[in-house]
Order: structure tokens, then C-alpha cells, then sequence
């Protein structure tokens, strides 16, 4: 929720979101309290896609790990 910003915190008002494997019904009752004062609400992440040259290397694993962060610690460009 303070991902949304602090807008949408004061839109949701006295409402706070539950907390990680709380009951559907109070998950349930959050979204509609949310949805009555028209707060959006995400339910599903896109992450950003990259695309790199052909002639980029990496030494150990992928360069840009599960979690979206870049791992350049052993990257490079190979010659043309």
C-alpha cells in the first residue's frame, strides 16, 4: 500500500491493508473498502523487460537477476 504513494493512503483512509496470509474475507473486505473511495488497486506486477546485444557476456548466471536488479559485476562486450 505505501508502494501507491501517500494519496493514495489518504484516499483509503482508515482503512489498512492486511497482512501477508491473512483470511480471503478480510483481504475481501479490504479491496471493497478500497474500491468504495474509487483507490486503485493492483492486482497484477509487470515487470520491466530488457533486451541486451548479442555481444553481451556474463561469467556467472544471468545478468539481470529474478527481482529486476542488474548483476553487472560480470558482464562485458565481446569483441566484433
Amino acid at each position: 500500500m505505501a508502494g501507491l504513494g501517500a494519496r493514495t493512503i489518504a484516499l483509503a483512509g482508515r482503512v489498512t491493508p492486511p497482512e501477508p496470509g491473512a483470511p480471503i474475507d478480510t483481504v475481501l473486505f479490504t479491496e471493497h473498502a478500497f474500491l468504495e473511495h474509487n483507490v486503485l488497486v493492483p492486482i497484477v506486477h509487470v515487470p520491466e523487460l530488457y533486451a541486451v546485444s548479442p555481444r553481451f557476456e556474463s561469467w556467472n548466471g544471468a545478468a539481470v537477476q529474478p527481482s529486476g536488479a542488474w548483476n553487472l559485476a560480470n558482464a562485458w562486450l565481446s569483441a566484433p
